[in-house]
């Protein structure tokens, strides 16, 4: 059970972080273990989230390419997405 500490004030983002990947450095190294271990299970989840995320982007990136005749296309929506993922993470 993880409990986040309530702060108020100022928040120092790398100090958290390393103190972060500090604490939970154990459960990374335990994390790849498991999916080394366990591959059966690990990679039909990996490769169901992969294709998940990929084929919105490909349809969405599809429509927008149509509509603005080339301006924007998948790869504007895959870079879009991934960004969105990463700051979504982070927040």
């Amino acid at each position: 059970l993880c409990r986040w500490p309530l702060r108020i004030g100022r928040v120092n983002i790398m100090k958290d972080l390393m103190t972060d990947f500090k604490k939970r450095s154990a459960c990374y190294v335990d994390d790849w273990t498991a999916a080394l271990t366990y591959r059966s299970q690990v990679i039909p989840a990996i490769l169901f989230l992969y294709f998940a995320c990929l084929s919105p982007v490909v349809s969405f990136g599809t429509i927008a390419a149509q509509l603005t005749n080339g301006g924007m296309g998948i790869v504007e929506f895959f870079l879009a997405c991934g960004f969105g993922g990463v700051t979504y993470s982070i927040l």
